[in-house]
């Protein structure tokens, strides 16, 4: 006779404010829009818990706390979701202005953490910092002066090393219900730390301090912001320099030949189809046309140049 092993779910929960892309994430790791995403004005999409199962793993989605009109609801949804939780994957969403965390992000990160009540959380949360350039975490990933400035930035008084960039997708970003590319995201995420919570020891969110805090982290990342960026500066000049081949060239060159190919194409078709009250008056429209065609020959002349460097 079988045995049956039931497998007990991983529970994964993201936390982050309006505008994050916390359920953008949710659904391109689910693989279908379970979770509503994308922009909106006002405040977030989300409003109240929303979980999904998929696989062996359960997702949870959470209202944001920067919310002035709903943000004791959104505390209150936060709290009775750790009060039904035991262990958790918890993941924090954030987005940057400048390379830098913003301040309403920053004291999410505090307050749902001193919420729970376990004392020292070094290492035992992640945090996504969604929409990352290339060059940021390029950057920021070879450690040093600036990622730890970084990771100051990011808390105020709970520390992690678990921190992924996530990669921009400007498109996405603009567009509701929208799915992205999250498959490396997918491997690093059952890699990260579980808290294991203490009901007996949860507390209120504190959303009285929530300005206070917001506030202090402001003053904080103005008093940093020279030294910050003199950091980042010294990891950009020290970031080894890729040796191109000449395939990648070739490969470059293309690229950017193709794409003229196409803008200029796309030019001839607006030509074509101008309405015959334009054409009488050729000296306006087409030299606005014209110039991006030249704007176009220029990035292949520089890529071109690069080639036989």
């Amino acid at each position: 006779m079988l045995a049956v092993v039931a497998q007990a779910l991983e529970h994964i929960i993201l936390v982050g404010n309006p505008g994050s892309g916390k359920s953008t994430i949710l659904n391109s790791l689910v693989g279908d829009v379970v979770f509503s995403s994308g922009v909106s004005l006002g405040g977030g999409h989300t409003k109240f818990i929303q979980t999904h199962v998929s696989g062996l793993v359960k997702y949870s989605d959470t209202p944001g706390l920067d919310d002035i009109k709903s943000k004791e609801a959104a505390a209150h949804e936060i709290e009775k979701l750790f009060s039904e939780s035991d262990n958790v994957k918890l993941v924090f969403v954030v987005t940057l202005e400048s390379w830098r965390i913003k301040p309403a992000d920053a004291t999410t990160i505090k307050v749902v953490l001193d919420s729970l009540g376990q004392g020292d959380m070094t290492n035992k949360f992640t945090v996504i910092v969604n929409q990352a350039s290339d060059e940021l975490a390029s950057v920021l990933s070879q450690g040093g002066e600036a990622f730890k400035m970084f990771q100051n930035d990011l808390f105020i008084s709970h520390r992690t090393d678990f921190i992924i960039f996530q990669d921009m997708d400007v498109n996405a970003w603009e567009k509701k219900n929208a799915l992205i590319d999250v498959s490396e995201l997918k491997e690093n995420l059952f890699q990260l730390p579980y808290i294991s919570i203490d009901t007996s020891k949860l507390a209120p969110i504190d959303v009285k301090s929530i300005e206070k805090v917001k506030e202090e982290a402001a003053i904080a990342l103005r008093n940093q912001k020279a030294a910050y960026e003199e950091q980042l500066r010294i990891a950009r000049e020290s970031k080894p320099k890729r040796k191109r081949g000449l395939f990648t060239k070739i490969v470059e060159t293309v690229s950017v030949v193709t794409d003229m190919v196409g803008d200029a194409t796309k030019v001839v078709e607006r030509i074509i189809n101008l309405p015959e009250t334009v054409i009488r008056e050729p000296q306006r429209v087409p030299e606005r046309m014209v110039g991006e065609i030249n704007r176009s020959a220029k990035k292949v002349e520089k890529a071109i140049k690069r080639m036989f460097r």
